[in-house]
């Protein structure tokens, strides 16, 4: 996990408090939920809020969506066509 240090131990108060929470949560749900992936990420929506317009959670202000996951299909078969057309 990137918010943990070598040994395992968070690497500050803020990461240690909110993974302290997840854990809490995560333990509250019923098994029979926990093969949803969406039980989990409903937890980690509640501890570390909702996504902010245009930016990629745990990612800072630097990159945007298209930065990290790529341009989208239809914005490469622009990108295509346009190379084609020019």
């Amino acid at each position: 996990v990137a918010y943990s240090k070598k040994d395992g131990r968070p690497v500050n108060k803020t990461v240690a408090q909110a993974l302290s929470r997840m854990d809490e949560l995560v333990s509250q749900i019923p098994e029979s939920s926990m093969q949803s992936s969406s039980a989990v990420d409903k937890v980690f929506i509640q501890v570390m809020g909702p996504e902010q317009l245009e930016r990629v959670r745990t990612y800072g202000f630097g990159p945007s969506p298209s930065d990290v996951f790529g341009l989208k299909k239809s914005e490469e078969m622009q990108a295509m066509q346009s190379q084609l057309d020019g």
